[in-house]
């Protein structure tokens, strides 16, 4: 879970320091808060997960541009509070989401060794992006706020404009000389963080697999119909309360009747839903057995 608890610590705390500010703020952030815990709840696909809130929070963020675009602070600390604790890490939010839906939809799907690999890439690119300006990542990393003027205000942008050619397109209504690099820093970690956790899994997974016996259960029907079978009950939510991606399922039923799905669900897919009749002709031919069954067992 990205940050759960992170808004309502901030409004029950800091925010309130600032009255005028919170009267949007406030309530702006809560509200976004409440949304990702929804997505996050009820969305497992982690690609499908990443393009709704990337989406949602990108709608957010053009929210809050217009706003402090209008907004006049009414001191450099609430400047600063803003930019530094607010803006960056609702920026934050939409980079680490932005990157899991790029990084997911890139992922190798067919070798668990190059899936590792290409998670350790992307840890290690992570550790580089955010040390791109090492001098303030070693400001930000130190705790340090001496220079938090220069670097989280709007008349910090303005003086260094000349300064920092690369900066010249920044929009100096709506942004803060730093507050993006410090976005950038805490998606990293938040993508170092999620990225160690899947590798750990899939290391935990291979280790499970040779540690467990072998089923004696066979599926000796076709793979589409265990597809189609694994569908329907993902369709119905009675696993893990609908709580679990169709791919994990494919999983469990292969090493449950040894037999290897895992890669082809998706076509398998798509080729029952071309079917011209009926389509769950498999959950139709086993719901018709069981009835035949029960009618000859009452005559």
């Amino acid at each position: 879970m990205y940050l759960l608890f992170f808004w309502k610590i901030v409004f029950c705390g800091n925010l309130l320091t600032y009255p005028y500010m919170q009267n949007f703020c406030g309530e702006f952030f809560c509200k976004i808060d409440s949304e990702i815990l929804k997505i996050e709840t009820t969305i497992s696909s982690p690609i499908c997960q990443a393009k709704q809130l990337s989406n949602y929070l990108e709608e957010k963020l053009n929210e809050l541009y217009n706003w402090v675009e209008n907004y006049n602070f009414k001191s450099l600390e609430e400047e600063i509070y803003f930019f530094k604790e607010l803006k960056s890490r609702l920026t934050s939010k939409y980079i680490y989401y932005h990157r899991i839906l790029e990084i997911e939809s890139n992922a190798p799907t067919t070798s668990k060794k190059l899936k590792l690999k290409y998670y350790k890439t992307i840890i290690n690119d992570c550790h580089l992006s955010s040390k791109k300006d090492n001098e303030f990542y070693k400001y930000f990393r130190s705790g340090f706020t001496h220079y938090d003027h220069y670097y989280f205000t709007r008349n910090g942008t303005k003086q260094s404009i000349n300064k920092h050619i690369t900066r010249v397109f920044i929009d100096v209504r709506r942004c803060s000389l730093y507050d993006y690099n410090l976005a950038v820093i805490l998606a990293n970690d938040k993508l170092i963080e999620y990225y160690e956790e899947k590798i750990e899994q899939i290391n935990n997974n291979v280790n499970m697999k040779s540690q467990i016996l072998k089923s004696n259960l066979n599926w000796t029907g076709s793979k589409v119909d265990l597809v189609e079978l694994v569908y329907a009950l993902h369709q119905s939510k009675i696993i893990n309360a609908g709580n679990v991606d169709v791919k994990e399922l494919a999983v469990s039923f292969g090493k449950m009747f040894n037999i290897d799905i895992e890669d082809n669900i998706y076509r398998f897919y798509q080729d029952i839903k071309a079917r011209k009749a009926v389509k769950t002709k498999f959950l139709n031919t086993i719901a018709e057995n069981l009835n035949q069954k029960m009618v000859e067992e009452d005559n």
